[in-house]
């Protein structure tokens, strides 16, 4: 890998900690890969469930209407009863509910608004004694932070019956939606912001006749009447059906496109991360022609884009009321009001669209006595997705890495001086809140096309951890450049002892893979791209045979030579 050492740039890499006992905390540590490994090639199972949904998805009367993908050869499963089961779930539900009345309304609201809109259907009573089927227990999860929909119900299509459950039977499917990083990136790409969702989507998906039946589950309004069976007709949100929702979508894009300008049929592949919506225009009249375009595509599949927002006025403006979202209304025309109003989480990353920046807001905990159990919960809340907050979160990382290598246990208290520290760093929480991150990595003031983008890349080592940092740069004809931080990651040191040089050679690998990152993403060629070290170490090697080193330097340097060459080093 190209490399060198820079003194024109101040700003380093900080390191993000990777977890040193993986087999204890490998779940926590999950979405440290993420936007980091290539898709792998589908899977048999995965090929025959995009086979199994494609021939049974069609459009008619404007809705997509689908099958599930049973894994079985005659494309059913085979459920035992499991009514007693479910009728068990369903009381021990209702006597939670009673002590919450608040919530138990809003529960009895939302399948009242699934009857009237045709989601759900009573079954009849000859139905209901059909041994044919299966009964989805269900229960409440409750979001205060939402402004709509704060009690979601969620069928439990896992909840087993002598060993077998729904999603037992069923096919996963390939992943069709894009990476999370991929959609935030291109999303700070150009400077008019578009966001949006799609209004229950899953439910928007029609499911065929034969399937129904083993989406059914039991409800009443009272407990003095007996349970009644209701059955879904549209396509259950709990089940295995990711893959098919996203499926849908792609399916409307592909029947419908060809009325569409080719713009509108790219941002649907592109711009939705399942049912939120992230786009960026580099212009309002653009921005407008997108968002419309979309709305109308999809519209083809009675799929419906709200609670729009956008850091253009003009574009909010174009949009009905009743299809922006609430914070939006205020922000258009008061100015006062829109620094507050307009912060949403986008993604799970808090944006503000009237100062377009992203931000960080998180409380001290009240927990005062420190487990390592409650340390790393607290370490899994905090979400940065992009790494803007590296040099905070790798504090945290290497704590609870000192903690494993005394030895704490799960659920004793943490030794004084370690929980001292820990102290330390949950008390500094709530200064996150003055970071302030520009989204656009380009100009807001001057012309979005006339910007040539680049990525520079700087890696660093220590003994504690490695790093690298991959920046945006955007240079305008009239010499102004914009500089912006697109993608961070970082791993801790393995505890075995490994020497500095070796260090530096695996974070220049781990910076090779952060700008392929930034690069799939923003469509900018790895072969224009910089990287930066400071390490001869490093240079030396990467401008050698492989065959010359040891098989965990050949490895890594064999790495770097296939995506990079020597004319992107930059250095002294």
């Amino acid at each position: 890998m190209p490399t060198g050492a820079t003194s024109e740039c101040t700003l380093r890499a900080s390191a993000v900690c990777e977890p040193l006992l993986d087999t204890l905390v490998a779940k926590f540590w999950e979405d440290d890969q993420v936007g980091m490994q290539p898709q792998s090639d589908k899977t048999m199972a995965e090929i025959e469930a995009e086979h199994l949904v494609a021939d049974r998805m069609k459009i008619t009367d404007g809705r997509v209407t689908t099958g599930i993908p049973w894994i079985r050869p005659d494309h059913q499963p085979q459920l035992p009863p499991n009514r007693a089961m479910a009728e068990k779930r369903l009381i021990s539900l209702e006597g939670s509910l009673l002590k919450k009345p608040d919530i138990q309304a809003e529960y009895d609201r939302v399948f009242e608004s699934y009857t009237d809109k045709g989601y759900v259907v009573r079954c009849e009573d000859s139905a209901a004694r059909d041994g044919d089927q299966w009964l989805l227990p269900h229960f409440p999860v409750v979001r205060h932070d939402k402004a709509t929909t704060k009690v979601r119900v969620v069928f439990d299509a896992a909840a087993r019956q002598r060993g077998v459950s729904l999603n037992d039977e069923m096919y996963t499917g390939p992943k069709l939606q894009h990476d999370l990083i991929h959609v935030l990136l291109r999303f700070c790409r150009e400077p008019v912001a578009i966001v949006g969702d799609i209004a229950e989507m899953f439910l928007q998906v029609q499911l065929q006749q034969k399937d129904r039946r083993y989406v059914r589950f039991l409800w009443r309004k009272s407990t003095d009447e007996q349970p009644s069976i209701y059955e879904f007709t549209r396509l259950v949100f709990g089940l295995k059906t990711l893959f098919i929702a996203c499926r849908a979508l792609r399916e409307v894009a592909a029947q419908h496109g060809e009325q569409y300008d080719s713009a509108a049929r790219a941002v649907v592949k592109e711009s939705f991360y399942v049912d939120d919506f992230l786009n960026s225009q580099p212009s309002v009249p653009a921005g407008i022609s997108v968002r419309q375009g979309v709305q109308d595509l999809l519209h083809m599949g009675s799929f419906h884009l709200r609670k729009w927002r956008s850091n253009s006025r003009d574009v909010l403006r174009s949009i009905p009321e009743a299809d922006r979202a609430a914070d939006a209304l205020v922000s258009i025309d008061d100015c006062s009001d829109a620094a507050s109003a307009a912060v949403v989480k986008t993604l799970g990353v808090v944006w503000d669209a009237a100062s377009d920046t992203f931000s960080y807001r998180y409380n001290t905990p009240d927990d005062q006595r420190l487990t390592k159990r409650s340390v790393l919960s607290k370490m899994a809340s905090i979400y940065d997705p992009r790494g803007h907050i590296s040099p905070f979160t790798i504090r945290a990382r290497l704590l609870f890495q000192e903690a494993c290598i005394l030895g704490c246990s799960w659920d004793d208290r943490l030794p004084s001086e370690l929980e001292t520290k820990w102290q330390r760093w949950f008390a500094e929480l709530p200064d996150l809140a003055g970071i302030k991150v520009p989204r656009c990595f380009k100009s807001m003031e001057r012309q979005a096309d006339t910007a040539k983008l680049t990525v520079h890349t700087f890696t660093d080592a220590s003994a504690h951890a490695t790093s690298a940092v991959s920046y945006v740069r955007a240079a305008y004809p009239d010499g102004f450049v914009k500089v912006s931080l697109a993608f961070a990651k970082a791993r801790a040191t393995p505890i075995k002892k490994v020497t500095i040089p070796k260090l530096e050679l695996q974070g220049a690998a781990l910076g090779l893979r952060t700008s392929k990152v930034v690069s799939q993403a923003l469509a900018i060629p790895v072969a224009e791209h910089v990287f930066w070290t400071d390490s001869l170490n490093v240079v030396y090697w990467v401008r050698s045979h492989a065959k010359n080193f040891t098989s965990d330097v050949a490895c890594r340097v064999g790495e770097i030579q296939a995506d990079t060459k020597a004319s992107q080093a930059e250095g002294s």
